[in-house]
């Protein structure tokens, strides 16, 4: 099981590389727009776009962009879900291994951030179908994008909502204990 395997240095090590592919994201974002003119940059950055804002970048991108984004910004966009997904993952683990929970159904909330991760790969997908198919607008497709990036941000804001309340609930377990 995960939770054998997961030690606080690996946690720390997973959100350093977060870290660092969130640099390495916003430096990528700031290229893009520099060679677009498009801001404020990638969709899949922004916590909510609208349709119309989508349809604008799709019909205003240039085909330098187009290059860019497929080559740049969708090969580190590839690699980051599962880097978050496995920090994410690790983390529950941990402060579930640190509690001394054993009950086997939480083992599941483990799998909790394959959510997000769900969602931001089919984001992906549907970003570089609708570069791909240039000048070919598909406005059912742009739509559910906008859709589905929403869902992945909410999955994600949960996930991290979850995590906090596992924290919480460690620091009011140690701080019961400590006056015992």
């Amino acid at each position: 099981t995960i939770k054998k395997y997961t030690t606080g240095k690996l946690v720390l090590l997973l959100f350093f590389i977060i870290i660092t592919s969130n640099v390495a994201l916003t430096y990528s974002n700031h290229i893009f727009s520099n060679i677009t003119g498009i801001l404020p940059g990638v969709l899949d950055a922004q916590l909510f776009y609208s349709l119309d804002v989508a349809t604008q970048f799709f019909t205003t991108i240039s085909p330098a962009g187009v290059r860019y984004y497929l080559h740049t910004i969708a090969t580190i966009d590839a690699i980051y879900p599962l880097i978050y997904t496995t920090a994410l993952a690790m983390l529950i683990a941990y402060i579930l291994h640190k509690k001394h929970i054993k009950n086997s159904k939480l083992d599941y909330i483990i799998l909790l951030p394959l959510i997000p991760m769900i969602f931001d790969y089919t984001e992906n997908i549907l970003t570089i179908i609708l570069l791909c198919a240039l000048p070919t607008m598909y406005p059912n497709v742009v739509y559910v994008l906008t859709v589905i990036s929403s869902m992945k941000w909410s999955a994600v804001i949960i996930v991290l909502l979850f995590v906090l309340m596992l924290l919480t609930i460690k620091k009011r377990n140690d701080a019961s204990s400590t006056q015992r």
